[in-house]
């Protein structure tokens, strides 16, 4: 039995089968995990050569809250496995979503299917229809396809473009060298990463995030960057999406810039 309240979902059978999938996921082959209401209602009958391991709270993908986990231990079968395949387990700065992400499967698939094919993908439409949220979806999905993480950028404070290099530093705590601009630092740092950026709110400084997105992806090969934006960013092997209103369905449009 697992826990339904840490899921909406449009009845409960179905949240039940999206945490149970969710734990499944999040453990290696021969590893057996239970939730916190399962735990509850068995521990007390347990067979004495059974025993359960508080594995503590984890976050997993799509569900809204964290999730105590608990590992079943038998005897004669293995016990050490390594760290649980939870978002903890990835390094990333995602902030943690108030509300499920649910509707949307086929915007999703398409974004992800465009992100393979390109190294630029820029979210593009007024305020409100969603964009952050599609990007943090997508990005949180893509977790394990990035050894060095997936990390998010946010641009909307920013009143000035130069500050820019300085809102990337500091999220993966580069500090200043004397006599050496912060963009050959940030540089430095990037230019071996398998990392997925994302650069949010770029509509107010579009030059600048064009100028420092083009600089990246021609020094960091192994780069990728979802931008999001009230207009693309208009830079060669840009792929670039419309979303529509929020309220409805968005319906996303491709277009490569050349």
């Amino acid at each position: 039995m697992i826990n339904d309240t840490s899921v909406e979902g449009p009845y409960a059978g179905y949240a039940t089968l999206a945490m149970t999938q969710r734990i499944m996921s999040a453990a290696h082959g021969g590893q057996i995990l239970l939730s916190q209401i399962t735990h509850d209602l068995v521990w007390e009958q347990l067979p004495p050569d059974i025993s359960l391991l508080d594995m503590g709270q984890h976050r997993l993908k799509d569900l809204l809250h964290p999730i105590h986990l608990y590992q079943v231990v038998i005897a004669n079968l293995p016990t050490d496995f390594p760290p649980l395949k939870t978002l903890e387990s990835f390094p990333h700065n995602l902030p943690i979503q108030l509300t499920s992400f649910i509707g949307r499967e086929r915007e999703i698939v398409e974004v992800k299917q465009l992100l393979a094919n390109a190294r630029l993908l820029t979210l593009i439409g007024p305020g409100g229809t969603g964009k952050t949220r599609l990007a943090l979806k997508v990005a949180e999905d893509l977790l394990p396809s990035f050894a060095d993480g997936v990390w998010l950028a946010e641009l909307a404070p920013l009143a000035d473009p130069a500050f820019i290099p300085q809102a990337i530093a500091s999220i993966f705590e580069l500090r200043e060298l004397p006599n050496v601009p912060l963009i050959n630092i940030v540089t430095d740092y990037l230019r071996a990463k398998e990392l997925l950026l994302i650069l949010d709110n770029c509509e107010h400084l579009v030059e600048e995030s064009a100028k420092l997105s083009q600089h990246l992806l021609h020094t960091c090969p192994q780069l990728k960057i979802i931008a999001s934006s009230r207009e693309a960013l208009g830079i060669a092997g840009e792929m670039s999406i419309v979303c529509h209103h929020s309220l409805c369905p968005i319906r996303l449009k491709s277009r490569v810039k050349h």
